[in-house]
């Protein structure tokens, strides 16, 4: 088969990026494989392909509208049997692989960001603007793919069926893997004191994790609200990622816990800060699966986390840590259970330890590719973005 994949980069650092990086690399083991993309970083595979699209913005948001011009420009002509985006990010596909919510992340920037800062007018106008525009190329994509839609969990499944309209039937599960050989429970005693001593923090400390970026959607506020209320005071928080460090700095200090909160650049080692952790804190309930929770589980990390994609099979309430609802209330109840037990924590560390254990870069290709050939394998004419009646119609 000859594959297409469009996504805007492609990279082991994280998110929708490494997905797309794991995948590509496999399923070139079997199949050709072409990359469209921006740019592609760690790439390894024979039969692997990358045609890099130009793009003037450095902007995310801009970029995904550019590149829906840009993958139709590059494929115009090409014939696939299969052509996979993420999401709606292109206009010629036959297939789709589904990362995000789009409406709900747009309802939770709504009810934080402008909750606890208020953009202005042009600002929310702005975002109003992008969103329903992501939302229709996402809507538009998956009914024109229906038959061969993908999602990385449950929960993102639950969403497209309730929010586009397609039957259990139409969308399938391949859920994301976790790399075992960096994120490992040996990474605590590799890092813990290392890692605390440099952040200025007291080896016995409770610590909370938070790694990830677009800090209002994934309810820092209440992370920090919740440090505040806590009974123990000598616990601590530490942000990792990209974020209005300025604001938060301030909220912070509102909230008494400006000297028990650290803030750390993105990193390209994030394992150095989950073995320096004891838990992983996680309020967002807009999530696909994020890569974060898989890898913190599997670093031994008790997940206090909404119920978002994959959190389904990492995290058994009260056994490899706390569903809860966005609410700084309820999340700063939970953290001191953990706190204060320290017997808990280390049973709840081997939970979720195992949970985390069972996500597989392979498998989740395994499923993909098998997926593609029922779909596609049996193609006696390759998709041709050309040509539509000469192709496969969905």
């Amino acid at each position: 088969m000859r594959i297409a994949i469009v996504t805007e980069h492609v990279n082991r650092r994280g998110g929708q990026e490494r997905v797309v990086c794991e995948l590509a690399e496999r399923l070139s083991r079997y199949h050709e494989v072409h990359l469209y993309c921006f740019s592609a970083q760690g790439l390894r595979g024979e039969r692997l392909s990358v045609h890099k699209m130009w793009c003037p913005f450095h902007s995310s948001t801009l970029e995904g509208f550019w590149i829906l011009i840009a993958s139709w420009f590059a494929l115009r002509n090409a014939r696939f049997d299969a052509i996979m985006s993420q999401g709606g990010n292109s206009l010629v596909q036959n297939c789709v692989m589904l990362h995000t919510c789009h409406a709900l992340r747009a309802e939770r920037t709504q009810a934080v960001e402008w909750r606890y800062h208020p953009p202005n007018p042009f600002k929310r106008l702005f975002q109003w603007f992008r969103s329903r525009t992501f939302l229709h190329f996402e809507g538009r994509a998956v009914r024109k793919c229906r038959g061969a839609v993908m999602t990385v969990s449950r929960f993102l499944k639950d969403y497209v069926m309730a929010q586009h309209g397609l039957s259990e039937a139409e969308v399938q599960v391949t859920e994301n893997g976790v790399d075992h050989a960096v994120f490992r429970p040996e990474t605590r005693k590799l890092y813990r004191n290392r890692v605390r001593d440099k952040l200025g923090i007291p080896r016995d400390a409770f610590v909370i994790l938070f790694l990830g970026g677009r800090w209002f959607d994934k309810g820092v506020p209440f992370l920090i609200e919740a440090l505040g209320k806590m009974p123990e005071r000598t616990a601590y928080l530490v942000i990792v990622g990209k974020g209005d460090v300025g604001f938060f700095t301030r909220f912070a200090r509102d909230n008494g816990v400006e000297d028990r909160v650290r803030f750390v650049a993105p990193t390209g080692s994030p394992q150095w800060f989950y073995g320096m952790a004891d838990c992983f804190g996680f309020p967002s309930d807009a999530e696909g699966f994020p890569l974060v929770i898989g890898e913190a589980a599997s670093c031994g990390l008790p997940l206090i986390t909404t119920a978002v994609g994959g959190s389904e099979h990492l995290v058994e309430d009260g056994v490899s840590g706390y569903i809860v609802p966005p609410d700084a209330d309820v999340i700063a109840e939970k953290l001191q259970i953990l706190a204060a037990d320290p017997a808990l924590l280390a049973k709840m560390r081997r939970a979720v330890q195992r949970k985390a254990s069972k996500l597989s870069w392979d498998y989740q290709a395994e499923q993909v590719r098998a997926l593609l050939e029922a779909w596609f394998g049996d193609n006696e004419a390759p998709y041709s973005t050309h040509d539509p009646s000469g192709g496969q119609s969905n």
